[in-house]
Parts: C-alpha cells; sequence; structure tokens
C-alpha cells in the first residue's frame, strides 16, 4: 500500500504529533509526504535553515511542492497535482479541511477514484471574525463538498466529532477518532536537575511548569495570575515558561508581572526539541492555561514524564486528563481554583507521584503511538479493498 500524506509544513525534527504519526505508518507501508517549504513556527528549534538540511528518517519519501503563495496562514500549492499523478498513491490522506492543498488532493482523489481521507484537528468551532468565517469556518462553503465526498475523517478527539457533526450530521458513519499520540520511549534519559542549573532555577524550589508558546492562545497572563497566588502561599515556587516569544504578548505579560509584583517567573524563550523532555523532568507541576486547543500535545509528553497537570477544561482536555485522578482540570478561567490545585499538588508529594503515574500509564494505553498507527492501517485497509 502506498499512502500519499498532503500537508503544509515537515521538518524532520518538527517536535509534533503529525511527524510522529508518519514516522510510524513509514515503519508499516510506504509513505510520501508532501509538504512546503515555507516558514513555520517550529516551536523548539534553533533554526529552521539547520532542520531542513537534515534528510528524513529512513522510509519515508518527502516531496516539497512549490508554492504559488501565502496569505493568511493559507498555503497554495503550485505542483502538487503533478507529484501525485507521478507517484499514483493508492490513498491520500490530508491535514486541515481549509488548505488548499487538501482541496488539491481532494479534487485529484476523485478524478483518480482511490480513497480520500481528511483530518479535522480541532475539538470546537471558534467563528471569531470575517477571516475566520471566510477560510476556517467548518461551515465554509468550499469545504462542504469535499467533507460530504470524502471517504473519511479522522478526529482527534470526541468533542471534535461532536462540533463536526453540527454542521454536517451526515458524515457520521465517516467519522474515526482517534487522538494525538506519543511513544514514551522518546522521553527517556530526561535530565531534569540539569535543566534547572542551565536556567539558574533552585534544585528544591518547587517549579510550576508550562510549555506552550507566549501567545495571546495560551493565555499566560492567567497563569501568571495564578502564580501570584501560589507564590503567596510558597513563596521559593518558581514558574517556568518555555516556548518562542512574541513580541507584544511579552510586553502585555511583564506589565501584569510588574503590577502584581510576582518574583521568579521565568521565560527561558525557544529551546532545542531534545531539550524540552529535560524541561518537563525538571517539573513538579505542569500546567496548561489556554483558552483553547485543538488537542493539547504537550499534555501527552508531561505524562510521558510522569508529572500531574492543572489545566482549564477547553476542548479535548478532559478526554486527556482524568479530573482528580491524572491531574486536576478547572473551569476556564478561574485563576483561583487553578492557583489551589498547584498548591494542593506541591504540598502533597504522594499525590503528584500517584497522578503522574496514571498518565504515564494513559500515555502507554490510550495515547500509545504504535497502536493508535494500527488504528489507522486498520481504516486504510479497509478502504482500498473497497
Amino acid at each position: 500500500m502506498k499512502l500519499g500524506y498532503v500537508c503544509q509544513y515537515f521538518t524532520k525534527d518538527f517536535r509534533g504529533p503529525v511527524t510522529n504519526l508518519i514516522y510510524s505508518l513509514s515503519e508499516k507501508i510506504e509513505v510520501i509526504n508532501y509538504s512546503s517549504l515555507e516558514k513555520h513556527m517550529q516551536y523548539y528549534s534553533n533554526g529552521r535553515h539547520e532542520e531542513l538540511s537534515e534528510s528524513p528518517k529512513k522510509g519515508l519519501n518527502l516531496k516539497r511542492y512549490a508554492v504559488n503563495f501565502k496569505v493568511s496562514g493559507l498555503v497554495f500549492p503550485k505542483n502538487l497535482t503533478k507529484l501525485l499523478e507521478s507517484d499514483s498513491p493508492d490513498i491520500v490522506q490530508s491535514e486541515e479541511y481549509y488548505q488548499p492543498a487538501t482541496h488539491i488532493a481532494f479534487k485529484y482523489s476523485r478524478k483518480k477514484n482511490i480513497p480520500f481521507i481528511i483530518n479535522h484537528r480541532g475539538s470546537e468551532d471558534r467563528v471569531r471574525t470575517l477571516r475566520e468565517r471566510l477560510f476556517f469556518s467548518l461551515a465554509n462553503p468550499l469545504s462542504k463538498s469535499m467533507v460530504y465526498g470524502c471517504d473519511a475523517v479522522i478526529c482527534l478527539s470526541a468533542a471534535g466529532k461532536k462540533t463536526l457533526l453540527k454542521v454536517y450530521p451526515g458524515i457520521k458513519g465517516k467519522i474515526h477518532v482517534i487522538p494525538n499520540s506519543i511513544d514514551p520511549g522518546m522521553y527517556l534519559r530526561a535530565d531534569g536537575r540539569s535543566f534547572r542549573k542551565k536556567h539558574g532555577i533552585p534544585s528544591k524550589s518547587p517549579l510550576v511548569l508550562c510549555v506552550g508558546r507566549l501567545h495571546p492562545q495560551k493565555r499566560i497572563d492567567l497563569l501568571v495570575k495564578s502564580f501570584h497566588h501560589v507564590k503567596k502561599e510558597l513563596p521559593d515556587s518558581v514558574l517556568c515558561v518555555v516556548g518562542p516569544i512574541f513580541a507584544a504578548e511579552k510586553k502585555k505579560i511583564d506589565s501584569i508581572i510588574n503590577e502584581l509584583g510576582v518574583e521568579d517567573v521565568l521565560f527561558t524563550g525557544s529551546i532545542t526539541n531534545s531539550e524540552v523532555k529535560h524541561a518537563y523532568a525538571a517539573a513538579d507541576v505542569c500546567t496548561m492555561s489556554s483558552e483553547f486547543e485543538p488537542f493539547g500535545y504537550s499534555l501527552l509528553e508531561g505524562m510521558c514524564l510522569k508529572k500531574p497537570y492543572v489545566a482549564f477544561g477547553i476542548g479535548a482536555v478532559p478526554e486527556i486528563i482524568e479530573d482528580g485522578v491524572s491531574g486536576y482540570i478547572v473551569p476556564f478561567p478561574d485563576t483561583k481554583k487553578f492557583s489551589e490545585k498547584i498548591i494542593c499538588l506541591l504540598n502533597d508529594s504522594k499525590l503528584a507521584k500517584s497522578m503522574g503515574l496514571r498518565g504515564f500509564s494513559l500515555a502507554q494505553t490510550k495515547f500509545n503511538l504504535t497502536k493508535n498507527s494500527k488504528k489507522l492501517l486498520s481504516i486504510y485497509a479497509s478502504l482500498v479493498v473497497r
């Protein structure tokens, strides 16, 4: 079986679920990835040029399509159809219903009468601006024929499936829920002590960690306000935010920090992919304060390092964290309760450890990359046989 997997960006060291999935699939079947060389936020990289200069792992055929232009997050391919025709995949799968590359891939698959699968990575339909209504809304009229005409839709969560069915109730039988998945083995030999030393974090200070870019979506402002309460109870505690920094958001956060007089808030900026696991290993409690998330992949990473989580109950988070068992889920945007749960875990190491172990168990089972890749392969096989 030959799979044509279409997406917008792909680099060897891109830290994320799509990359992991493609490599996992390529161990079982022939996979051709079609992607552009357009710049994209590499959340934990030292330099895009360095990453793109590296060859993909063995087993993956990487094809780059040219780009006519890029606007408002949309990448318009130039020669994608030609590449697909030259390879003749048995089945085509594409990321994001709204991307031009997906529409091109769908048109090609219908012309060749081969199965087409679309991924729906969202967990809620957020339509706020005219731009979103025109391009990114599920109800986008350009996407209707494709969503109804595809052979299968892969949703990352039950929340995503529910949202999709509100707009397209007639596709219920085509939807398969397969969550973002992870290989816990990738997070072995993590060294939290070296991370603390490198960033000047005292070895005995309680460390609250957030891994995510400093962007309005992540609501680090709410996390800082929560940490303000934590600091009152635990004066030695430290908050560390790992991820690239958006200048406007950093200015906003700094003003909140100064206004509240909060100390010991550290922003590392972008770090290398290989260092991310050390950040998790250094933490006592991991957090996610986002206002919305397509899934919440960083939750899985912390779970691989056996760390308990405190997160707002948005999107798919309640399907990842078992409230009171592997972490705590807090109603958005209750910063007081958020801080209370952090304090609870920092004051009870036994509870924190048990929750971390439960999260690790879920990473090994429910979110296991090998297991969920097999589910996807079985879907491929059923469609190709037809």
